[in-house]
């Protein structure tokens, strides 16, 4: 039943999320799709420096925690969690360029 329960929980969210913009404010809402010729996308220095950025101030911590503080549940956890995050805006400041 849980699992159930779970999808049920993930099929609304997914139907307020995508649905409540459309019926609040129709004539602002203009879904971006991969149409990158017809829509505007930023793709500027700022938006990729901010993505380096990012990575350098979530990976900075987490090699410095992995490095110097007493191995834990919680250390590994946590330089994790921010190792993971760099990765994320790495893969998004690749793929802005």
């Amino acid at each position: 039943y849980f699992i159930l329960a779970l999808l049920g929980v993930l099929v609304v969210t997914l139907i307020i999320t995508y649905g409540l913009p459309q019926l609040l404010a129709p004539e602002i809402y203009i879904h971006a799709g991969f149409d990158f010729v017809t829509k505007t996308f930023a793709n500027d220095w700022g938006t990729v420096g901010t993505d380096y950025g990012l990575a350098v101030l979530m990976s900075s911590p987490a090699v410095f925690m992995l490095l110097k503080v007493k191995r834990s549940r919680f250390r590994d956890r946590s330089a994790g969690l921010l190792l993971f995050y760099a990765l994320s805006v790495i893969v998004g400041g690749i793929s802005h360029q």
